[in-house]
């Protein structure tokens, strides 16, 4: 006696995991002749969906085919809604026996719900072109919506910064804060400075004369002057002259010291 036959299952065929620019190519057309990307993925020589997002999502090329593909469903979908509003072909019911034509309202309300289904769809997949509000404000809520989702994906709280300026408080003569709150101290400390600083009636005095007092001869004018004197000697002093430099030099401030006593040995007999 020979067992039951046992029939093995018939084998899936393998749909394909790598990524194909043909394969990727016909989703995208089937897209924009009025598939879904569910009803296409069905297809067992189709990737299944998420490996289909997965090869559109690090790759802004796909994702700029993808997006078009979609928006050009939505146009299909804009053509399937003329095709349904203006097909009257099963809105009566014809006459039967003593029963007269009468409307089909399940008919007519099902075609309803198609087209008022399609319209909410293409409002929110291709806003741009079948929103109700102006773009400017459908792209602002759309920025919006993906900046609040990509938050909601890390964390559901938002971090609120406040950013304040410390004002340092006013002290009185012995270091004690003055109470903000007491604007006669306030004021009577204000004015004990303007008039330390010099201000009246908030408005400031003319500057006081300060006496000039030129005080030591920087570093540099030193330098310059004692250049001058050896360009002159070196312009004065005949070549001939053949004794040491230091007498020269000796003789020549000896003389130069004399000019500037007897030039303002005056003045300063004055001052």
């Amino acid at each position: 006696m020979t067992g039951p036959e046992i029939i093995p299952p018939e084998a899936k065929p393998k749909r394909p995991g790598e990524f194909s620019d043909e394969i990727f190519q016909q989703a995208c057309d089937r897209m924009a002749g009025g598939e879904g990307l569910r009803k296409i993925c069905e297809d067992p020589q189709m990737p299944s969906r998420q490996t289909f997002l997965r090869w559109i999502e690090k790759d802004t090329g796909r994702q700029a085919q993808y997006t078009a593909a979609r928006e050009a469903l939505m146009d299909w979908y804009a053509e399937e809604i003329l095709t349904i509003a203006w097909d009257s072909s099963r809105d009566t019911i014809p006459a039967d026996g003593k029963k007269p034509a009468r409307c089909d309202n399940e008919w007519v309300n099902r075609s309803r719900l198609k087209v008022d289904t399609l319209k909410f769809l293409m409002a929110k997949l291709h806003p741009r072109r079948y929103g109700d509000k102006l773009p400017e404000t459908v792209e602002e809520k759309t920025g919006v919506a993906e900046l609040m989702r990509a938050i909601d994906g890390r964390t559901r709280t938002l971090e609120v910064r406040w950013e304040r300026e410390i004002i340092q408080p006013i002290h009185d003569d012995n270091g004690t804060v003055i109470n903000a709150n007491d604007t006669s101290a306030l004021r009577k400390r204000i004015l004990e400075l303007e008039e330390r600083l010099g201000i009246k009636d908030g408005k400031p005095l003319p500057p006081k004369l300060l006496s000039y007092d030129p005080g030591p001869l920087p570093s540099r004018t030193e330098g310059e002057i004692l250049y001058a004197v050896a360009q002159a000697i070196k312009r004065n002093v005949p070549k001939a002259d053949q004794r040491p430099p230091e007498e020269v030099i000796s003789e020549v401030m000896a003389e130069f010291e004399k000019l500037l006593q007897a030039k303002y040995a005056a003045t300063a007999d004055a001052a």
